[in-house]
């Protein structure tokens, strides 16, 4: 492994982190979505990252298009086949996208069209197995303003929960295994940094 895998772990874990923070901050429901993307078995790509880049600009037009706030991180992996592979983390404005199927499945038809296949499942919605135990996602829930007391603590402890919950998938993503096999590739795409409230 290349002697700077630990600083691009960390930096990919504070990207991740922000961007769950800054959308938390803006928003009171922040709906959180995993996919893995894989290329066709029968398709060889030509190593570069512009598949990947078209498809997070694509789904940019798409949330701009339904005035949706949004942000991403998406790292390339790549093992002992000569296509890369991704994964991504999607932050959205809960109150207008809430369903992580809806995200998914949008991705799905963008990356289809992008290398020309007609094959599901390109698009993976990445559940638990044995080797990455993970929780599931959950929307993030900021407590109601009318919330007091109990009800209040409540709704907090489940909104830091989720909190965590995404920033472990995160972690998934940072993961050195997999990372550093080509340093003429880039390895680790985000949307740009928000700050403004809304």
């Amino acid at each position: 492994m290349p002697s700077d895998t630990g600083k691009k772990r960390r930096a990919i874990n504070k990207r991740i982190n922000q961007m769950v923070n800054d959308m938390s901050e803006r928003h009171s429901r922040v709906c959180v979505t995993r996919i893995d993307i894989t290329y066709p078995e029968e398709i060889q790509s030509d190593g570069s990252n512009k598949d990947i880049i078209r498809l997070n600009n694509n789904l940019r037009s798409f949330m701009d298009r339904n005035n949706i706030d949004f942000e991403y991180v998406t790292v390339r992996e790549q093992v002992d086949s000569h296509n890369p592979h991704y994964h991504s983390i999607f932050c959205t404005d809960g109150s207008k996208l809430s369903k992580p199927k809806r995200l998914q499945e949008t991705s799905n038809e963008i990356w289809k069209g992008i290398v020309g296949s007609e094959k599901n499942g390109l698009v993976h919605y990445p559940k638990n197995n044995r080797k990455h135990k993970l929780p599931p996602l959950q929307m993030l829930k900021r407590p109601l303003q009318k919330a007091e007391g109990e009800d209040w603590q409540r709704q907090q402890d489940k909104y830091e929960k989720a909190k965590s919950i995404a920033k472990q998938h995160g972690e998934y993503l940072a993961k050195e295994y997999s990372k550093g096999v080509s340093s003429e590739h880039r390895e680790v795409f985000s949307s740009q940094v928000k700050r403004k409230k809304k």
